[in-house]
């Protein structure tokens, strides 16, 4: 069965958001891990405590906003540049072993 040129572009579509939406999940999972360890039950709450009265608290939430902000960039810059063909698909893990890491406030 051949398929019309709208059908490949359809199908392409459908499969780069299904590689985008694993690798997204997977690396919403990683942000939320890595702040578990210091009781954040996830990267969201971590940066609620931006400018919390408590200084450790507000630098460990601006350690986490500044870190999640470039972790997303790293992501759809990758994801960008696999879905234009610039570079081989990515698994989820690939994607989250590229990420920068987690530095946290001294």
């Amino acid at each position: 069965m051949d398929l019309t040129p709208a059908e490949i572009a359809a199908r392409a579509a459908a499969a780069g958001a299904a590689i985008k939406q694993q690798v997204a999940d997977a690396v919403q999972r990683h942000l939320d891990a890595a702040v578990a360890g210091r009781n954040y039950s996830s990267a969201a709450a971590a940066v609620s405590y931006v400018g919390d009265p408590n200084p450790l608290w507000d630098a460990e939430a601006r350690a986490v906003l500044a870190w999640r902000s470039a972790v997303w960039t790293a992501c759809f810059a990758a994801l960008d540049a696999v879905l234009a063909g610039d570079r081989a698909p990515l698994t989820p893990e690939e994607m989250v072993a590229e990420l920068p890491p987690l530095v946290w406030p001294e």
